[in-house]
């Protein structure tokens, strides 16, 4: 195994971790969303605003939680909506 990327490689890998980021912060990421998941699904939870995947990523630097909490569920799940959309594209097909 080659122990040293050509510059053309790396850029490719660069391109890959944009689309599907690689390594822990993607990992916590994923974490997250489905702790956050569980923890709205709960019958007998008792909280007044619903938990988003970024309370389960201790990792964050606090500003950055502070921040993403001062959006709100709606921007946050804005944020997310459009992140799928430029992801994945919006659907062209219609049910009928």
């Amino acid at each position: 195994m080659h122990t040293s990327l050509d510059a053309r490689e790396f850029a490719e890998w660069q391109a890959f971790d944009q689309l599907e980021p690689i390594g822990a912060p993607a990992a916590e990421l994923r974490t997250g969303i489905l702790a956050a998941n569980i923890a709205n699904a709960a019958p007998h939870r008792k909280r007044a605003k619903p938990f988003v995947p970024k309370d389960f990523m201790p990792h964050l630097a606090r500003e950055e939680k502070l921040a993403w909490a001062a959006l709100g569920f709606d921007r946050q799940a804005d944020i997310v909506a459009e992140r799928l959309l430029a992801r994945f594209g919006a659907g062209s097909k219609k049910e009928t």
